[in-house]
């Protein structure tokens, strides 16, 4: 098993307690991945102006993220629902990268925005 693997199964074992009562609630894991890529964006909105909600959206892009993969391991892991996770994810990271290249005005960080946006898009076919 690799480290991945175990660190995800320790995680899922200890918010399981709190993502139970999600679940009854009638909270699906797409939800929260919504509610991900929601304060990830304010996230990125912030990024450079204001620090402190800056980090109170991407503590909450991140807690949100942690939830939605153990609610979805909870209930019934659907491809969708993985696909719709990964392009949560990849938008935050693309628009971080990109927002930190018009903040440093650094040519490369586009680049390497373009990249990963190439290699995200090979990966979906």
């Amino acid at each position: 098993m690799d480290t991945i693997a175990k660190f995800r199964a320790y995680r899922s074992k200890k918010l399981e307690k709190v993502a139970k009562p999600l679940v009854k609630a009638g909270i699906k894991a797409n939800h929260l991945t919504t509610l991900s890529l929601i304060s990830g964006i304010l996230a990125i909105y912030f990024l450079f102006n204001n620090y402190y909600l800056f980090t109170l959206f991407a503590l909450l892009h991140l807690l949100f993220d942690s939830f939605d993969g153990v609610l979805a391991r909870l209930t019934k892991l659907t491809t969708p629902g993985k696909y719709f996770d990964l392009i949560s994810d990849s938008t935050f990271t693309f628009l971080a990268v990109i927002k930190a290249g018009w903040f440093l005005q650094e040519f490369y960080a586009y680049l390497a925005a373009g990249l990963f946006l190439l290699a995200l898009l090979i990966h979906l076919m």
